[in-house]
């Protein structure tokens, strides 16, 4: 993390901080003025001033001008920009691949243990077809509210 600072020295109000992105991408922070070390930037909805000196030692971060910057790197947010900027995923992509994962995995469970047939599970088949279509509605509706989310 870097802080955000209220005033251009160390021991000021932490006002922000600036996270790394999700599996390491790249983050460009604009920078309106410059006194000495210190680096105006507006970040998290507010100014504050940015230590770029201390900045590669904090947190292995280099501070450098930029002249042509991926529109992915210019993101402000925490999000993850999938290729191309093609996708977006939420600043949680680990929870949001676990919770892929609980919803997906049980769902697999049951169909795999439901696919012997009607006459096993004691019902008609036109029952066993009902509520293998409900399992295949209701995990649809999941992941499609799911996805909606981060995309």
């Amino acid at each position: 993390h870097v802080p955000v600072r209220q005033e251009p020295d160390s021991t000021s109000r932490c006002v922000a901080s600036i996270q790394s992105k999700p599996f390491g991408q790249a983050r460009v922070v604009n920078a309106y003025k410059r006194r000495g070390g210190w680096l105006w930037v507006w970040w998290d909805g507010r100014f504050g001033w940015v230590d770029s000196t201390r900045i590669y030692e904090t947190c292995g971060w280099r501070c450098s001008p930029t002249t042509n910057v991926d529109p992915r790197e210019a993101w402000p947010g925490d999000n993850y920009l999938g290729r191309k900027g093609r996708f977006v995923l939420g600043p949680d992509t680990s929870g949001f691949a676990a919770t892929n994962a609980m919803t997906t995995i049980p769902t697999l469970v049951v169909w795999c243990a439901t696919l012997k047939s009607s006459d096993d599970f004691g019902c008609s088949y036109d029952t066993w077809l009902i509520m293998r279509c409900l399992l295949v509605m209701i995990y649809g509706t999941c992941m499609y509210l799911l996805w909606r989310a981060p995309l």
